[in-house]
């Protein structure tokens, strides 16, 4: 296999740009099609409503190794591309649909077509920038996919309310064509040599695996502790408790943007490691008033951003390039099972109240710093 990578001489920023638009797509339209779920079960019928979200998150899922597998051998920029292609073409057709099971079916392939977008974006940041400047990569890269996941809701709702929920398939295709635009200028170049194919073996190191866990471990406490505190207050009303929420993903994209420079600096061990320790302390003060007082979700937020900025750039660091999206594939995976897992057993704690719930999340966080020890120290 003949191995396909960006010209060191391109500018990195400007992929890092187009990777994270590309991202965007698959990350916004999470967040924008969940608001739009009344109005499709008011035009389409309530029978399977529900797989109109599952069925993408599972199809995401389910697709990110294989998904991984083809960046791989086909070079992260053809697989973005393609995968650009794809997402806005299932996103039209889901827009059209005239069914559930249609709608529900392009679900899927949208499903499909954002897990390529989610490994390559990846695979073309690492192939950009040189090691030592990894981190700063991804802590930008991932503040983007956050904010998006903040303002998804927002933007959904508005589309729904004035244009009805078609409308809201629709508003990733700029995104998609200026990504897809800037893609296409993203020059390539091809190897001498013929490196072996890389396989999963390449990525049984200590610390690759403990990025891996680490990322189920953040997963898991963030998304299980907002559902924790969105099912606890429903007195205050869908706004109020998506206010009460809003200092937790926002400190998300702080943690993310101010955490890479510092794993830079003092290498990803340090920081996952100080991460942990943010997080579960927040965590304690969470269960005491359930985010009353926003700055113990923010600092909450901050510590997770910490903790995925950290696992991945050991992650990307510590996979050779031959197998990049394969491992971008399988700690995007962790994530989003991790969430689950986190939704499902916070959601079991609840019948012993709120305060339990979090305090279990602050115990599995707080776990969190054993693979933490495992991560990479200084890259330079």
């Amino acid at each position: 296999m003949t191995a396909v990578a960006i010209r060191p001489a391109v500018r990195p920023w400007p992929v890092l740009l187009t990777a994270a638009a590309g991202a965007v797509v698959a990350a916004l339209d999470t967040t924008l099609v969940v608001v739009a779920t009344p109005a499709i079960d008011a035009d389409l019928g309530g029978v399977g409503r529900e797989w109109v979200t599952t069925g993408y998150l599972l199809a995401l899922t389910a697709a990110l190794v294989p998904a991984g597998a083809l960046s791989d051998r086909h070079g992260p920029r053809t697989a973005f591309l393609v995968g650009l292609v794809g997402f806005a073409v299932a996103s039209v057709s889901a827009a059209t649909a005239s069914g559930i099971a249609a709608l529900v079916a392009f679900r899927v392939a949208q499903g499909f077509f954002g897990a390529l977008l989610h490994t390559s974006a990846l695979g073309l940041v690492r192939a950009a920038f040189p090691v030592e400047r990894v981190s700063n990569a991804v802590g930008v890269f991932t503040a983007t996919i956050y904010v998006s996941t903040v303002v998804g809701p927002v933007v959904g709702g508005l589309a729904v309310e004035h244009a009805g929920w078609r409308a809201v398939f629709l508003l990733t295709l700029p995104i998609a064509a200026v990504a897809f635009a800037a893609g296409t200028r993203l020059p390539v170049g091809r190897a001498s040599h013929r490196p072996a194919a890389g396989s999963l073996s390449d990525l049984r190191t200590p610390g690759f695996l403990a990025a891996v866990a680490l990322t189920g471990v953040a997963g898991f406490t963030l998304i299980g502790t907002a559902f924790v505190l969105a099912v606890s207050l429903p007195d205050l009303g869908p706004l109020a408790t998506g206010l009460r929420i809003l200092p937790l993903t926002t400190g998300v994209i702080a943690g993310s943007v101010l955490c890479g420079p510092l794993v830079a600096r003092s290498g990803a061990r340090a920081v996952g490691v100080g991460s942990a320790v943010m997080a579960a302390v927040a965590l304690i003060a969470v269960a005491d008033d359930l985010g009353a007082q926003p700055v113990w979700p923010a600092l909450l937020g901050v510590g997770l951003g910490g903790i995925l900025v950290a696992t991945a750039t050991t992650a990307v660091t510590e996979a050779p390039p031959r197998v990049a999206g394969v491992a971008a594939g399988l700690r995007q995976c962790a994530l989003n099972l991790g969430g689950a897992l986190g939704t499902v057993v916070l959601g079991a704690c609840l019948a012993g109240g709120a305060h339990r719930a979090v305090l279990t999340a602050a115990a599995v966080v707080a776990g969190g710093v054993l693979p933490s020890l495992l991560l990479k120290g200084r890259t330079r």
